[in-house]
């Protein structure tokens, strides 16, 4: 049964990417801390059958460790205005430089949502997306650490 849902959720994860690859429009938000970079991707939905489900925009949350040190596990906890997506990844490869996905999230609000559209200038986007954070928790051989990054809207 559970092996079921990893593979739905895959399924669904794949489908949401490709339908989102032909968009004409997403932002994207970065931050850097001392050991990790953390990076938001918002993107519309365009396939029918995901946005009666998801809605029409979706949050793509990733983090990429820019130092060169073990983990085999990280917990995590975003906040997007009022969303609050968090869990633990563990069984990735957590390589220096290399970016991994740990969330597809969607805002908290219609109003939220219907915000985003093509276009819109670096004030806009600051205005919709106004508390965007991620906080990285993880354990190492020196003990347990823990990151929070502010994101900022790209030029």
């Amino acid at each position: 049964m559970k092996l079921v849902g990893v593979w739905l959720a895959i399924v669904c994860l794949l489908c949401l990417l490709i339908g989102c690859a032909n968009n004409d429009w997403s932002y994207r938000l970065e931050g850097t801390g001392e050991h990790w970079r953390a990076i938001l991707d918002i993107v519309p939905i365009t396939e029918d059958e995901k946005r009666d489900s998801l809605g029409d925009v979706a949050y793509i949350g990733m983090v990429e460790k820019i130092k060169d040190f073990d983990v085999e596990s990280i917990t995590y906890d975003a906040v997007i205005n009022n969303s609050n997506p968090g869990g633990k990844e563990s069984g990735k490869n957590f390589t220096k430089n290399k970016i991994v996905r740990i969330f597809i999230d969607v805002p908290s609000t219609e109003t939220e949502a219907e915000a985003f559209k093509k276009d819109l200038s670096r004030q806009e986007l600051q205005e919709i997306l106004y508390n965007v954070s991620f906080t990285i928790n993880w354990k190492d051989d020196t003990g347990d650490h823990s990151e929070t990054i502010t994101l900022d809207v790209l030029e």
